[in-house]
């Protein structure tokens, strides 16, 4: 299973409980840029907590949006072209891309991870496009979405079959 959870209106501290209560053993953050507003949610102080609670923190920036992408977005908040730009993306073959994809399906196979963005609401953040293109690769994995009421919802399973390399 492959689980994705997003920071925004969370505490740290309620954040690692979420992450605990779910026996996350691996945080995967998919930010392009791993920088916070929200104190404590910045890299360092991410991979400090991670080591507090005996969790492995890992930074893929080739699995944040690409700004071009982000920054349209921001500007006409079309998500229906926010959506069908990042899935190109995902799917370009780009070497750094690719190589992060792998890791990741790789880590997922040998620990309980979490792909981690700021959005609370998974169905619009790309980490749920990261979590299925990850559970395609991984032959069908499911992936469920930690809310902050602490409920994985949205679990699915990925119906093509593509293997991680």
């Amino acid at each position: 299973m492959l689980f994705t959870i997003g920071y925004e209106g969370l505490s740290p501290s309620r954040f690692f409980e979420l992450i605990r209560s779910h026996e996350i053993q691996a945080l995967v953050d998919v930010r392009n840029t791993p920088l916070s507003r929200k104190p404590g949610f910045s890299k360092n102080a991410l991979m400090q907590q991670c080591r507090q609670n005996e969790i492995e923190y890992r930074h893929f920036s080739a699995l944040g949006c690409p700004r071009p992408i982000l920054t349209d977005y921001r500007n006409d908040q079309n998500w229906k072209e926010y959506s069908r730009r990042f899935w190109a993306y995902l799917r370009s073959e780009d070497e750094p891309l690719e190589q992060a994809l792998a890791e990741v399906g790789r880590l997922t196979i040998t620990s309980r991870v979490a792909l981690l963005c700021f959005e609370a609401d998974f169905r619009f953040c790309h980490r749920s496009y990261v979590a299925e293109e990850i559970s395609q690769r991984l032959e069908g994995w499911n992936v469920c979405h930690i809310t902050s009421q602490g409920i994985a919802e949205g679990c699915l399973v990925a119906s093509a079959g593509i293997s991680i390399q």
